[in-house]
């Protein structure tokens, strides 16, 4: 069995695909369906230590 290719995401502040993608917020909405918002790890402590860990290969969201 190969590796899980990695989790894609972009980062919320300069818009570029990471494939280290850090949780650093949460949007929600009246439908009850929620989206996680992703940072790269460079740019991820600018948003605080509501940052979370590093997403591994599972999907999220």
């Amino acid at each position: 069995m190969s590796d899980p290719l990695p989790q894609l995401e972009y980062c919320c502040h300069d818009g570029q695909l990471t494939r280290e993608p850090v949780p650093v917020d949460e949007v929600h909405s009246s439908s009850g369906v929620g989206t996680r918002v992703f940072a790269c790890p460079e740019h991820a402590p600018l948003y605080g230590p509501q940052a979370g860990q590093r997403v591994g290969a599972e999907h999220v969201g």
